[in-house]
C-alpha cells in the first residue's frame, strides 16, 4: 500500500504564487478604485438587479461543474428575486499550473474593478481558496458561499467572516461498506486517484478510515501518472480485488481527459467490479456506490444565496458539513459480476434496468380494463339514445345551416347594397360586388352584361365578368343568338336556372362549354321599363340551385338595376345641368360682346373728328409745300408723312373696329412673318422703354395665313403689351418676350413667351373674358386679350395659354394657311 501525498494546508495555497507585478496591480487598483468610483453616475450605486460573480475551479462543459451551475441557477430562480450572474471557470483540472492563476486574478480585477457584487458563489475547492487568497482585490467584504468542497476549510477560515457553505461530504465509507457487501470474496480494495487538490484530500480521509477494515481487507492506493500507467495497473488485478476510483481525469501522457472517458477506458481494460461516490461515473463502467450528486450541492449554495439576499447575514447560515448523498447502481453492472437486486441497501436507485411492461404498469392495466369494460356496457346501453340524438342533430344542423345561410345571404345584400349606394357609378364597384357573390355563394364565375344590337341580331354585350381568382376587364362577348329561346325569354322578362346545361338547346349549351359552365342561372336586369342587360351565376359542374339561391340572385339583380337607372338619371341631370351653364355663359358672353361693341362705336365715333383734322391738317401743309416748293425743311415733310401715314393707319383700324368681326369671305393671305415684323416696329420702342429684350424667332419665308391683316398686326402688339404688363410685375435681372412663328404644314403657329408672373391657375377660365384684368385697379381696360381671341376666332383659329418653364407665361395661336395667291 503506497503511503498518500500530503495535502497542502492554506499556508501552503496554489494560489499564494501570484507574480509581483500581479500584487503591484492590486495595491495601485486599491488606491485608484476609491477615486474611480466618485466618478461614477449615481445609477452605479444602485443596481436594478442583484449582481452575483460565480467562480468555477473547473472549466465549462465539465459534467461536474455544469450540474453545480444547473442546481444553483434554478434554486436562484425559484427563490423569485431578480438577480444577474457573471460566470469565471479558473480551468485548474486542465491547467494546474499555480503561476497562470496570477494572470487569472489580474483579468478579473481589471475585467470587475467597478463592480460591488451582492454575494460571491465559489464551486469545489481550488475557487475557495483562490478567492480567499485573493478575496480584498475582488470583492472586499462581500458574503461568500461555497460548495463542492472535499477539504476541511475551518483552517483557512480562522478569523474569516462573512463566509458559509455546504461541504462536499463524499461518502467513501458507505460505498467500500456496499461494495464489501455485495462481493464478500473481495480481498483487496485499489484505490486509484491523481495529484489534484481534491484527491489528495480524499486520501486523507482514506487514511482515517482505513485501520477500521484492518484484517478484513487490505487498501492498496495506484497515484495515477497517467491513463497508460493507471490502465495497466489496473489490467493486472485479478478476482477478489475491487477498484474503488476518485477524480481521475489524467488522459494520455498525462494530458486531461473527461470522466466518462476516463473511466470508460478503465471499465474496457480491467476484469474487476469498479466503484466510486460521484454520480458522474454512473452509466459508464462503475458498478454503483453511494453518490455525491453536483446539483444537490449547488441548489444547497443557491438556497443559501437567497438567504443571504433577502438580509440574512452569512455568518448566522451554519456550514453544512452533510451533502444529500445517495446509492445508485448500474444494472448492466450488476448482471455482470452475478449481484442479485434483493441485496442493494433499500431506496437504491438503479439504472439501465430493463422493463416489464405489465410488472410496471400493473396496476395501471387493471383500472384500464375495469374502466373499458365499464364503459362497454355503458355503450350498449346508450347506443339507442345516441341514435335518437344524432336524428335530432342532423336536423338541428340542417336549420342551423339554412339560418347561418340565411344570415349570410342577408349580410352579402346588406354589403352589396351599401356598395351601390356609396357612388353615382356602379361600375366603380362592380368588380367588388362580383368577387363577394362568388367567395359568399362559392359560384365559379358572376357576369354583368349590358345589351347592344349589332347587323347579326344577336346579342352583342360589353361584360364585366369576375371568375374565382380572376377578374375579366370588359369587353364584347357573343352570349346568347336569338334562335335558341333563350334571348327571347330574357327580352321577357324571364327567369332561367339551368341545373345541368346538357338540358339546353344547342347554341346555348356550345357557349356554355366554352365557357366551363355546368350550370347557370340568369336573369334580366331591367331598368326604366326596359331589359337593359343580364346578371348570369354559374357553376362549373351541374348543380341543384336552391330556392334561397335564387332569391339572393334575383334582389342582387333588382339592386343592380335600381343602380343602373339611379346613376342613368344622375348623369341626365348633369347633362341638362352642363347644358343650363353653357346656356349662361353663351348669353354671358353675348352681353359682354354687346357691350364691347358699344363701346366700339363709342371709341370709333369720338376719334373719327380728331383724326380726319390731323389727317386734313398734314395733307394741306403737305399740299402747300408741293406748291411752294423749298420752302418747308425737308425734315419737317418727312415727319408731316408720317403723321399722315399713321393718321391713315389708325382710320382703317377705326373702320375695323365698327365691323368689330371679320367674315369668312373678307379674309385675304396674309403673310404673318411680314405683320409680326411690322407690329412690333411700332412697339419696339416701348418694349426697350421697360427695360425689356425681344427675340423674334420667325420662319424662314414668308408664312401665309388666311387673316385681315390690320388686325393680324393688332394681335401681335396686344400680345406684346400684355407681355409688357406681365413683365412690369416682376423684378428680373433679364426680362425677356420671345415672338416665334412656325409651320407645321397644316396648321400656322404663332407663340409669344415671357419669363413674368405667369398666370394663376385659378384665374385660367376667365383670362380671354372682356374686362378681366390681373393688374391694379384702374391700370389697363382688360380688352387686349378679348380682341386678340375675338379676331382669333374670326380668323377659324384657335387661342391658349399656358405657364412656360421660365416661370412666365405663353400664348399659343394656330391659324389656318393660305398660298400667297388665294385662300387656303
Amino acid at each position: 500500500m503506497s503511503a498518500p501525498t500530503p495535502v497542502k494546508r492554506r499556508s501552503e495555497s496554489p494560489f499564494s504564487g501570484a507574480p509581483a507585478s500581479s500584487r503591484r496591480s492590486r495595491v495601485a487598483l486599491s488606491t485608484t478604485l476609491p477615486l474611480l468610483l466618485l466618478l461614477l453616475p449615481a445609477i452605479c450605486i444602485s443596481q436594478p438587479k442583484h449582481e452575483i460573480l460565480v467562480l468555477h475551479s473547473y472549466h465549462k462543459n465539465f459534467e461536474w461543474t455544469d450540474s453545480e451551475m444547473s442546481g444553483l441557477h434554478d434554486q436562484l430562480m425559484a427563490g423569485g428575486m431578480q438577480f444577474e450572474s457573471y460566470i469565471e471557470y479558473l480551468d485548474t483540472k486542465r491547467f494546474p499550473d499555480p503561476e497562470r492563476l496570477g494572470i487569472v486574478l489580474d483579468g478579473l480585477v481589471e475585467k470587475y474593478w467597478n463592480k460591488e457584487f451582492d454575494a460571491v458563489v465559489t464551486a469545489d475547492d481550488n475557487a475557495l481558496y483562490f478567492l480567499l487568497e485573493n478575496r480584498e482585490a475582488l470583492a472586499p467584504g462581500v458574503p461568500v458561499v461555497f460548495c463542492g468542497i472535499n477539504t476541511d476549510p475551518a483552517p483557512a477560515l480562522v478569523g474569516v467572516s462573512g463566509v458559509t457553505g455546504v461541504l462536499e461530504g463524499v461518502s467513501l465509507r458507505e460505498t467500500i461498506d456496499v461494495a464489501l457487501d455485495l462481493h464478500p470474496g473481495t480481498r483487496e480494495i485499489v484505490v486509484a486517484y491523481d495529484r489534484t487538490t481534491t484527491n489528495l484530500a480524499l486520501i486523507e480521509r482514506m487514511e482515517t478510515i482505513e485501520p477500521d477494515y484492518s484484517g478484513r481487507v487490505d487498501f492498496r492506493y495506484l497515484e495515477a501518472e497517467s491513463m497508460e500507467d493507471l490502465i495497466t495497473e489496473t489490467s493486472l488485478l485479478g478476482p477478489g480485488s475491487i477498484v474503488l476510483f476518485l477524480n481521475i481525469s489524467l488522459g494520455l501522457s498525462g494530458s486531461f481527459l473527461d470522466y466518462h472517458e476516463s473511466i470508460a477506458r478503465v471499465r474496457e481494460a480491467v476484469a474487476v467490479p469498479l466503484y466510486s461516490s460521484w454520480d458522474f461515473y454512473m452509466g459508464h463502467g462503475i458498478v454503483g456506490g453511494r453518490m455525491t450528486n453536483g446539483r444537490m450541492q449547488g441548489a444547497t449554495a443557491g438556497a443559501m444565496v437567497n438567504r443571504i439576499l433577502r438580509g440574512t447575514p452569512a455568518d448566522s447560515i451554519p456550514i453544512l458539513t452533510e451533502s444529500p448523498n445517495q446509492f445508485m447502481f448500474d444494472d448492466v453492472e450488476l448482471r455482470r459480476f452475478g449481484v442479485d437486486h434483493d441485496r442493494l441497501p433499500p431506496g437504491s436507485t438503479i439504472i439501465n434496468q430493463p422493463h416489464n411492461f405489465y410488472e410496471i404498469n400493473r396496476r395501471i392495466i387493471h383500472i384500464v380494463a375495469g374502466v373499458l369494460f365499464f364503459l362497454v356496457a355503458a355503450i350498449f346501453v346508450l347506443a339507442h339514445n345516441i341514435l335518437q340524438r344524432r336524428r335530432a342533430e342532423r336536423a338541428l344542423l340542417a336549420e342551423r345551416g339554412r339560418l347561418k345561410r340565411a344570415l349570410a345571404h342577408e349580410s352579402l345584400l346588406a354589403e352589396s347594397a351599401e356598395l351601390l349606394n356609396m357612388t353615382d357609378d356602379h361600375r366603380s364597384v362592380l368588380g367588388r360586388l362580383l368577387e363577394r357573390m362568388i367567395e359568399e355563394m362559392r359560384l365559379d364565375k358572376v357576369s354583368l352584361y349590358s345589351f347592344a344590337e349589332n347587323t347579326k341580331r344577336s346579342s352583342v354585350i360589353e361584360s364585366r365578368v369576375s371568375e374565382r381568382g380572376v377578374v375579366i376587364p370588359d369587353e364584347d362577348i357573343v352570349y346568347f343568338g336569338p334562335d335558341d329561346g333563350v334571348y327571347t325569354r330574357i327580352l321577357r322578362n324571364e327567369r332561367i336556372v339551368v341545373d345541368d346545361i346538357a338540358t339546353m338547346a344547342p347554341y346555348a349549351r356550345e357557349i356554355c362549354l366554352k365557357r366551363e359552365i355546368g350550370s347557370v342561372v340568369i336573369l334580366p336586369v331591367q331598368v326604366a321599363g326596359r331589359i337593359m342587360g343580364v346578371l348570369g351565376f354559374s357553376r362549373i359542374k351541374p348543380h341543384n340551385w336552391r330556392s334561397d339561391e335564387i332569391a339572393v340572385f334575383a334582389t342582387m339583380a333588382d339592386m343592380v338595376a335600381n343602380a343602373w337607372e339611379r346613376q342613368e338619371q344622375i348623369r341626365a341631370r348633369r347633362e341638362a345641368e352642363q347644358r343650363h351653364i353653357e346656356a349662361v355663359r353663351t348669353l354671358e358672353e353675348s352681353v359682354r360682346m354687346a357691350s364691347l361693341g358699344v363701346m366700339a362705336a363709342g371709341i370709333t365715333h369720338e376719334i373719327s373728328q380728331p383724326l380726319n383734322a390731323i389727317k386734313v391738317t398734314t395733307d394741306s401743309a403737305l399740299f402747300w409745300d408741293k406748291h411752294h416748293d423749298g420752302e418747308i425743311p425737308e425734315r419737317i415733310k418727312t415727319k408731316l408723312r408720317q403723321i399722315s401715314d399713321g393718321a391713315e393707319r389708325i382710320d382703317a383700324i377705326v373702320r375695323h373696329m365698327r365691323r368689330f368681326r371679320t367674315t369668312r369671305e373678307e379674309l385675304r393671305p396674309v403673310d404673318m412673318n411680314a405683320a409680326v415684323r411690322s407690329a412690333f416696329s411700332l412697339v419696339e420702342s416701348q418694349v426697350h422703354a421697360h427695360g425689356i429684350a425681344c427675340r423674334l424667332e420667325l420662319c424662314r419665308g414668308p408664312l401665309w395665313v388666311l387673316a385681315d391683316e390690320l388686325q393680324m398686326e393688332q394681335i401681335v402688339i396686344n400680345m406684346a403689351i400684355n407681355a409688357v404688363h406681365a413683365l412690369d410685375e416682376v423684378d428680373h435681372k433679364e426680362k425677356m418676350i420671345r415672338i416665334v412663328t412656325r409651320d407645321e404644314g397644316e396648321s400656322a403657329w404663332l407663340e409669344v413667351h415671357d419669363n413674368g408672373v405667369g398666370l394663376p391657375e385659378e384665374e385660367g377660365f376667365s383670362i380671354f373674358d372682356p374686362f378681366f384684368s390681373t393688374r391694379t385697379e384702374g391700370i389697363g381696360t382688360g380688352l387686349g386679350l378679348a380682341i386678340v381671341k375675338l379676331f382669333v376666332e374670326s380668323f377659324g383659329g384657335e387661342i391658349r395659354h399656358q405657364d412656360n418653364d421660365d416661370g412666365g407665361a405663353s400664348f399659343l395661336l394656330r391659324l389656318n394657311p393660305a398660298t400667297a395667291g388665294g385662300g387656303g
